[in-house]
Protein backbone atom coordinates (compact mmCIF):
# COMPACT_ATOMS: atom_id res chain seq x y z
CA UNK A 1 0.00 0.00 0.00
CA UNK A 2 1.63 3.35 -1.19
CA UNK A 3 1.44 6.04 1.92
CA UNK A 4 1.28 8.67 -0.48
CA UNK A 5 -2.19 7.65 -1.67
CA UNK A 6 -3.03 6.41 1.80
CA UNK A 7 -2.40 10.47 2.72
CA UNK A 8 -4.54 11.83 -0.02
CA UNK A 9 -7.20 9.51 0.66
CA UNK A 10 -7.45 10.08 4.14
CA UNK A 11 -7.69 13.70 3.33
CA UNK A 12 -9.88 13.31 0.86
CA UNK A 13 -12.53 11.34 3.21
CA UNK A 14 -11.92 14.09 5.86
CA UNK A 15 -13.02 17.06 3.15
CA UNK A 16 -15.63 14.87 1.30
CA UNK A 17 -14.59 17.43 -1.74
CA UNK A 18 -12.13 17.01 -4.42
CA UNK A 19 -11.40 20.97 -4.62
CA UNK A 20 -10.70 21.49 -0.87
CA UNK A 21 -8.96 18.28 -0.52
CA UNK A 22 -6.69 19.22 -3.18
CA UNK A 23 -5.70 22.84 -2.31
CA UNK A 24 -5.10 21.36 1.50
CA UNK A 25 -2.70 18.85 -0.57
CA UNK A 26 -1.52 21.46 -2.75
CA UNK A 27 -1.93 19.48 -5.89
CA UNK A 28 -4.67 19.75 -8.67
CA UNK A 29 -8.12 18.26 -8.47
CA UNK A 30 -7.82 16.53 -11.54
CA UNK A 31 -4.42 15.12 -10.12
CA UNK A 32 -6.24 13.59 -6.78
CA UNK A 33 -8.87 12.14 -8.44
CA UNK A 34 -6.81 10.31 -10.75
CA UNK A 35 -4.26 9.01 -7.67
CA UNK A 36 -7.52 8.17 -5.61
CA UNK A 37 -8.84 6.22 -9.19
CA UNK A 38 -5.48 4.53 -9.21
CA UNK A 39 -5.17 3.32 -5.73
CA UNK A 40 -9.00 1.78 -5.97
CA UNK A 41 -7.65 -0.28 -8.42
CA UNK A 42 -4.78 -1.45 -6.90
CA UNK A 43 -7.48 -1.77 -3.58
CA UNK A 44 -9.82 -3.29 -5.90
CA UNK A 45 -12.64 -1.33 -4.04
CA UNK A 46 -14.38 1.63 -4.46
CA UNK A 47 -13.56 3.48 -1.54
CA UNK A 48 -15.78 7.06 -2.78
CA UNK A 49 -19.15 7.21 -4.04
CA UNK A 50 -19.04 10.35 -5.98
CA UNK A 51 -21.28 12.13 -8.27
CA UNK A 52 -21.22 15.50 -9.88
CA UNK A 53 -23.03 17.07 -6.41
CA UNK A 54 -21.36 14.84 -3.70
CA UNK A 55 -18.71 13.01 -2.15
CA UNK A 56 -19.32 10.30 0.06
CA UNK A 57 -17.27 6.88 1.56
CA UNK A 58 -18.67 3.66 0.68
CA UNK A 59 -18.26 0.93 3.33
CA UNK A 60 -14.88 0.00 2.30
CA UNK A 61 -13.26 3.42 2.56
CA UNK A 62 -15.28 3.22 6.23
CA UNK A 63 -13.22 0.65 7.09
CA UNK A 64 -9.93 2.17 5.36
CA UNK A 65 -10.26 5.27 7.57
CA UNK A 66 -9.18 4.82 11.04
CA UNK A 67 -6.94 1.85 10.32
CA UNK A 68 -5.58 4.43 7.39
CA UNK A 69 -5.12 7.16 9.77
CA UNK A 70 -2.98 5.10 12.53
CA UNK A 71 -0.66 3.40 9.57
CA UNK A 72 0.13 7.08 8.73
CA UNK A 73 0.97 8.13 12.34
CA UNK A 74 3.10 4.83 13.18
CA UNK A 75 4.91 5.93 9.53
CA UNK A 76 5.72 9.28 11.21
CA UNK A 77 6.76 7.81 14.15
CA UNK A 78 9.05 5.60 12.75
CA UNK A 79 10.58 7.67 10.69
CA UNK A 80 11.12 10.04 13.34
CA UNK A 81 12.85 7.14 15.31
CA UNK A 82 14.87 6.32 12.12
CA UNK A 83 16.20 10.09 11.63
CA UNK A 84 16.62 9.98 15.61
CA UNK A 85 18.57 7.17 15.56
CA UNK A 86 20.71 8.13 12.71
CA UNK A 87 21.73 11.56 14.34
CA UNK A 88 23.03 9.53 17.22
CA UNK A 89 22.69 9.76 21.31
CA UNK A 90 21.90 13.10 22.78
CA UNK A 91 24.80 14.10 25.06
CA UNK A 92 24.17 16.27 27.85
CA UNK A 93 26.66 19.63 28.30
CA UNK A 94 28.66 19.29 31.91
Amino acid sequence: MDLKKLGYFVVLARHLHFTRAAGTLGIAQSSLSQQIKVFEGELGVRLFDRDHHSVSLTAAGKALLDDGVCLLEAADRVAGQVRAAAAGPVTSAT
